[in-house]
Formats: structure tokens, C-alpha cells, sequence
């Protein structure tokens, strides 16, 4: 059991607890929210992520944040944005988007404010 719980932590092996699954729910559910996400859809190796009408979201902070964890995007629609993200890396797919959207909610909270917000 050890010895799983070191590859699971080292990366060598992509799976998780069912808690762990939910916890990473949760926060999956909390960043979207922030970045104005409509909804993630996560499957396998692959995830949708639409954002709201009317979402503004930085694309740079975005890829920088999906590369840097090893997720591949395809643009599947422009407006309202519609990604499709895929797993190249050795991280299971919903911690790395995790990471990810950590690291662009960040980067806005400490830049000019929230995606999509709306001035005037």
C-alpha cells in the first residue's frame, strides 16, 4: 500500500481516492465559479471547459497555466469559449485542472481583477 502511495504522489501512476476525486470537485466547482466557468465537463483523459456568455478570460494567463501542468488545448468554440483539454503529462487530469485554474485565479486576483468583470 506504501509503495502505491508513492507512485500515486510521484505521478508514475494517474489515480485517485474516491475522496480525493471529490475533494478535487469541490475545487474544481470554487475556482470555475471564480473564472466564470459554466460548467467541466472531465472524462478519461480529455475535459470540456465552456465558460459563461459573456466571459472575458485571459487566454494568456490560460495557456501558460494548462501548459505548465501538461494539458493540450483545442479551442472548440470562440463564443461563448469552449475548450478541450487532453492529458499529455504523467498527473491524473482533474488535479492537474486544478492546478491550473488555481494558478489563472491567482494571477487575476494579483493582476487587474476577475475574468470577465465588468467596468463602468
Amino acid at each position: 500500500m506504501k509503495s502505491y502511495a508513492r507512485k500515486c504522489a510521484s505521478g508514475l501512476a494517474p489515480f485517485l481516492s474516491p475522496a480525493d476525486t471529490l475533494l478535487n470537485m469541490a475545487r474544481l466547482r470554487v475556482l470555475g465559479a471564480e473564472l466564470e466557468v459554466q460548467h467541466i465537463l472531465a472524462r478519461g483523459d480529455e475535459a470540456r471547459l465552456s465558460f459563461r456568455e459573456g466571459a472575458t478570460p485571459r487566454l494568456g494567463g490560460l495557456t501558460t497555466a494548462l501548459d505548465d501542468v501538461q494539458l493540450a488545448v483545442d479551442v472548440r468554440r470562440t463564443v461563448p469559449l469552449s475548450l478541450r483539454l487532453t492529458r499529455l503529462g504523467g498527473e491524473a487530469l482533474i488535479p492537474a485542472l486544478v492546478r491550473a485554474l488555481r494558478a489563472v485565479s491567482a494571477r487575476q486576483s494579483s493582476g487587474s481583477g476577475r475574468t470577465g468583470a465588468k467596468t463602468g
